[in-house]
């Protein structure tokens, strides 16, 4: 039942490549989860600047206020993706106790002393792997997401300079898939076969975490962590003019994710 399934949507994306390729061709147009979390941060971060004067460090956690880089690898499990294209492989950056770890990299801010809200913005992209039997020559994933979290002193020893925080994110985010040919032939056999399909499908998440930090300057650290991924899709997989192609994986997914952020603040 399941190979039937995924030789169904074999058969939806080679009918999306003929959409897509007489529509409209080029590259993947900018996401707009990634092409918008780093304005919406960079604005939360100024705000956070602002507020910077007024808060007191001796009030709550080691940071009343703080931003910067995060470093994020997920435990992604993408066989049902990988099922529905033939001779595409999904092996992660790293193996972790057998499982492949996906590497992304985004942004974050923080303000509060006790009680804390902020915002995290992260994405990846990842180069696929073919097989001789592959119907493609080229295809990479990315997944970009971002919201809003909040989160909760549980802990802190200021002999040390360490704190337990504990909260959740949550907001939205999509999947982008790009597959490709290379143009062989004449004219009239390029415009008449599929070369690139472009495919994306969007996201709502919760991702519960835990987060030690540790306050290594007056004004630096660093917070490692970690937490659950959860993803649920409302919508369809849709092509880059807005069409629906039915069905697919990724409707849903779960995955620990484990984080590492450099923190500037005070």
């Amino acid at each position: 039942m399941r190979r039937s399934s995924s030789r169904r949507y074999s058969a939806d994306i080679q009918a999306a490549c003929r959409i897509s390729f007489s529509r409209r061709s080029g590259a993947t147009p900018p996401s707009v989860s990634g092409r918008g979390f780093r304005a919406a941060l960079i604005l939360l971060l100024a705000a956070l600047a602002l507020l910077a004067p007024s808060a007191r460090a001796d009030e709550g956690g080691l940071f009343n206020i703080g931003g910067g880089p995060v470093y994020l690898g997920a435990l992604l499990n993408l066989s049902d993706l990988a099922a529905s294209l033939q001779g595409i492989r999904f092996p992660g950056d790293l193996t972790l106790g057998g499982r492949k770890v996906f590497l992304m990299q985004g942004v974050a801010g923080l303000v509060g002393s006790r009680l804390r809200f902020g915002g995290l913005g992260a994405e990846g992209h990842w180069t696929l792997p073919l097989q001789t039997n592959a119907e493609f020559d080229q295809a990479s994933l990315s997944l970009h997401y971002s919201g809003l979290l909040l989160e909760q002193l549980a802990a802190v020893s200021r002999t040390a300079q360490m704190g337990l925080w504990l909260g959740t994110i949550v907001g939205r985010g999509d999947w982008a898939l790009r597959l490709s040919k290379t143009p062989q032939g004449d004219f009239s056999s390029l415009v008449s076969r599929p070369l690139t399909v472009q495919l994306r499908r969007s996201f709502v998440f919760a991702l519960p975490y835990f987060s030690m930090e540790f306050k290594f300057l007056s004004f630096a650290g660093l917070r490692v962590g970690g937490g659950w991924l959860i993803t649920f899709s409302l919508d369809d997989w849709r092509l880059p003019g807005g069409q629906i192609v039915g069905g697919g994986p990724l409707q849903s997914l779960s995955a620990p994710v484990f984080q590492l952020m450099i923190i500037i603040g005070g």
